[in-house]
């Protein structure tokens, strides 16, 4: 639905879904959902969601599937793809990992200025001429 922004989701989940959503199911012989995930998140192919998208204001852009098709892209072979989705969900993890550990730091930082700030640490300066 609103593809040319970006938004779309890789799902193993089976249910209903509004008539307004494309879903699509990849071949697994000749695509992996995970890499297309991916790919589908490329500003490139987001600009050709944009391109292909119909509607009378941006709001209401859709991208229907006769539409969808008509995009071409180079992919990989199937086994390439696993290989670059696997890298960039381990990057992904990799990621989260560094921006957690810098939210503690800036806590760390955050807590250490107040103790110095408030004069409950006091820190010892070496005289350079003793």
């Amino acid at each position: 639905m609103r593809m040319w922004q970006g938004v779309s989701a890789l799902s193993e989940l089976e249910g209903i879904v509004s008539p307004a959503y494309t879903i699509c199911t990849p071949n697994s012989e000749y695509i992996d959902g995970l890499f297309a995930s991916y790919l589908f998140k490329h500003p490139w192919v987001i600009h050709q969601f944009y391109k292909h998208s119909q509607g009378l204001t941006s709001d209401t852009w859709n991208l229907k599937f006769h539409h969808f098709a008509e995009i071409k892209l180079w992919i990989p072979p199937l086994n390439k793809q696993k290989v670059i989705a696997e890298e960039l969900q381990l990057s992904g993890v990799e990621i989260k990992i560094l921006k957690k550990q810098c939210e503690a730091i800036k806590k760390q930082k955050r807590g250490l200025m107040q103790k110095l700030l408030t004069g409950e640490w006091r820190v010892k300066i070496k005289d350079p001429h003793s």
